[in-house]
C-alpha cells in the first residue's frame, strides 16, 4: 500500500514593504478558521483598544488589570480573541499570542505581545487574496 505524504496548506502576511509571517498546516480547518471569521476580522474593531497600542497590547492589558473589567467586558474581549487570536485558529499548537484585526476605519494589523511586541500594518486584501488560491489550489 502507497503512503501518501500529507500536503501542507501554506499563506503568507505581509505589508507592502516585506514579507512578515509564513503560516503552514497539514489541517484545512485551521486555514479555513480566517474564512469562517473574515467578517469579523475585516469589521471588528476591538473596544479596549487603547491609543498608541497594538491589538495584542491593549488586550495584554486588558488582562493584567482585569480586576477592574466588569463580565461584560471579559466576556467581549474574549469573542474578540476567538475570532482574531491565531491561537484559537491553530489549537493545540504551541503559537505565540499573535492578533489579526482591524485598528482604524482602512488600517489592519498583526501583533504580538507576549515575550516580545511587535506590530506591523498589513494588506488585508492581500492577505485573503492569498488565503483563497491557498485553498483553491487543494481542492
Amino acid at each position: 500500500m502507497e503512503h501518501k505524504e500529507q500536503e501542507l496548506y501554506t499563506f503568507n502576511i505581509r505589508n507592502k514593504e516585506k514579507f512578515i509571517v509564513q503560516a503552514k498546516s497539514e489541517n484545512l480547518g485551521e486555514i479555513n478558521w480566517f474564512t469562517e471569521n473574515k467578517k469579523a476580522i475585516l469589521d471588528d474593531e476591538l473596544s479596549v483598544l487603547q491609543e498608541n497600542m497594538s491589538i495584542a497590547e491593549s488586550i495584554k492589558n486588558f488582562y493584567e488589570n482585569i480586576e477592574s473589567k466588569t463580565d461584560e467586558e471579559v466576556d467581549r474581549v474574549y469573542e474578540y480573541r476567538t475570532t482574531h487570536g491565531l491561537r484559537f485558529a491553530f489549537r493545540g499548537q504551541d503559537i505565540d499570542d499573535i492578533y489579526i484585526g482591524k485598528i482604524s476605519e482602512d488600517r489592519y494589523e498583526i501583533s504580538e505581545a507576549g515575550g516580545t511586541h511587535w506590530s506591523i500594518t498589513i494588506d488585508i486584501n492581500d492577505f485573503f487574496h492569498q488565503l483563497n488560491n491557498e485553498i483553491a489550489r487543494h481542492m
